[in-house]
């Protein structure tokens, strides 16, 4: 009995998924978030390897099931939850969250699954802010190197924009270290 009432769980929301717009399937992930922070105290981000297992497969899988038009949508909404969980005064518990974030982002971007309108300066902003704030750790952070590789997926999905990603984060690069700080920290160099 469990298996079927899993199996009819699974269609039903394969089937809200595929039906939605964009509002709704906004707070389709925003529910589909929650429900993973609630279940058992957030254990689903960085419990046993099944449990990672479970969060990975069910955000592929909402991947599949949301209409082509809207694939883009789901890899802003993590990479936004990316920003979110390493923004000023978020709990340290969400590092797990954050981290499991990281690695659903980057196996989203390089799914074989085509994410029309995918707007890649959106997402390159939310990680390179990330990798910002998160510098002054150093470069032998291993949450430093998985939004690089994260960043690097981004050609897996635009090699047409490889340009604009390269003018992006040369961008970021001038403005923080017209800023100061933690770009000369990082390289060495003194201003």
């Amino acid at each position: 009995p469990y298996t079927t009432l899993a199996t009819l769980a699974l269609k039903s929301l394969n089937t809200l998924f595929r039906l939605a717009h964009a509002p709704q399937l906004t707070i389709l992930l925003r529910s589909t978030t929650q429900w993973i922070d609630s279940y058992s105290a957030g254990l689903l981000w960085c419990g046993d390897e099944v449990e990672q297992d479970f969060v990975e497969w069910l955000t592929s899988s909402i991947l599949g099931f949301v209409g082509d038009a809207y694939r883009s949508e789901v890899v802003h909404y993590f990479s936004e939850q990316i920003l979110l969980t390493n923004s000023e005064g978020t709990p340290t518990a969400s590092v797990d969250k954050s981290y499991k974030l990281v690695e659903i982002l980057s196996r989203l971007l390089r799914s074989p699954l085509e994410l029309v309108g995918m707007n890649t300066g959106t997402i390159l902003g939310h990680l390179t802010s990330v990798l910002v704030r998160r510098s002054a750790k150093g470069l032998e952070d291993d949450y430093t190197m998985s939004i690089t590789t994260t960043i690097i997926s981004l050609n897996h999905k635009a090699p047409d924009q490889v340009n604009d990603i390269v003018g992006d984060i040369i961008e970021v690069i001038k403005s923080v270290r017209g800023g100061g700080g933690v770009t000369n920290d990082m390289t060495g160099a003194s201003k």
